[in-house]
Formats: C-alpha cells, structure tokens, sequence
C-alpha cells in the first residue's frame, strides 16, 4: 500500500471516530439524555462505519476497494479515536 493511500485512509478514519462522537452525542441531547459513561461504541459498528466512509472515498478518488487488513487497521483506529474523544467529553464531568 502507497504511502498516500495509507495517510488517506488513516485520516479518513479518524474523521470517522470523531463523526461518530458527535452524531452519538446529538442523539443523547434530542432524547434528553446526559453523556456519561463508558464509550457505547464497539468494533462491530466501527467496522460498519470505516468500511462505509472510506470505501465511498476511495471510490471517489477512483482508488481499490478497501483490502481486509486496511479495514482492520481504520476500524481500530477509528474506534479508539471515538473512545478516547468520549471520555474526553467535557459534559462527562
């Protein structure tokens, strides 16, 4: 895998995590609901977001499709990236 691609990738999962966050929080504030806890996200939904997203931008950029251990690979990143920013959160406290 090229140097751009991999930089492409981890940056599009990255995007991914943080969207993940914010779209998790904005649920809990139309219910009515605080932010607290641990992270509610799992890899399994990681994977399903990552493979959605940067797949649709690799597509764009007429790139290959995603392969099983690049898949991997932003899932995780994209899943401790959510974690992270979550536990982070400033309403948490």
């Amino acid at each position: 895998m090229s140097r751009d691609r991999s930089d492409l990738v981890a940056k599009e999962a990255l995007e991914v995590g943080q969207k993940w966050v914010e779209t998790l929080r904005e649920e809990l504030k139309r219910e009515g609901r605080a932010v607290e806890g641990g992270w509610p996200g799992t890899m399994s939904e990681a994977r399903a977001r990552v493979g959605g997203q940067v797949s649709r931008m690799l597509a764009r950029r007429r790139l290959s499709p995603l392969a099983s251990e690049e898949l991997a690979s932003a899932s995780r990143a994209a899943y401790d990236h959510a974690r992270r920013t979550w536990l982070a959160l400033p309403e948490r406290w």
